[in-house]
């Protein structure tokens, strides 16, 4: 499946702008992630690559990272989490807490003109790892299901992702990429 082409010149839309679609994409993750109990969390996700359990720990750890970028923060190597041992309700708290600081540190550059920091590519991350992680989850919301004001967020993904690889290989770079193949 090809979602645009390699020609399309990516441009960020700017923070403001994809803060109500960030905002939306983190409640239907979170509403769905609040739906799972202990035995709907050991099953593999979509992807393939874990279980849903997975899918969240490494959504956690993403917004984590993000937070950190945003702020201007070292991203380098992090501490070994425990995010597999948790109980669901901690689990989801881990996640809701992470994606707070995202946005909360997204929120500071709202109005900050394009371009004038990162910030706007990595809120346009963040919303393809939500939408992403989402469909990994496996619990009833589909690539289909993904919004179209989201869709562009999502194909920035996988061309950087496959950019980001040394053999243009998007499944060496993206976690997702498993998720394309069907």
């Amino acid at each position: 499946m090809t979602i645009a082409s390699d020609a399309t010149q990516r441009t960020d839309a700017p923070v403001d702008v994809l803060m109500p679609q960030l905002r939306a994409a983190s409640l239907r993750l979170l509403t769905a992630v609040l739906r799972l109990g202990d035995a709907e969390l050991v099953v593999p996700s979509r992807s393939g690559l874990g279980t849903r359990r997975h899918v969240i720990a490494r959504m956690t750890r993403h917004a984590d990272r993000s937070t950190r970028a945003i702020e201007g923060h070292a991203t380098g190597v992090e501490p070994a989490d425990r995010l597999h041992d948790l109980s669901p309700a901690d689990l989801l708290a881990a996640l809701t807490a992470a994606l707070g600081g995202v946005l909360g540190a997204l929120q500071e550059h709202v109005g900050a003109p394009r371009g004038a920091d990162g910030a706007a590519m990595l809120a346009r991350e963040q919303l393809a790892w939500l939408e992403l992680s989402h469909v990994d989850l496996d619990a009833g919301y589909a690539m289909h299901d993904v919004p179209d004001a989201s869709l562009d967020a999502v194909a920035a993904h996988f061309r950087d992702a496959r950019a980001a690889s040394a053999s243009d290989d998007v499944a060496s770079a993206s976690p997702f990429a498993p998720l394309m193949a069907g």
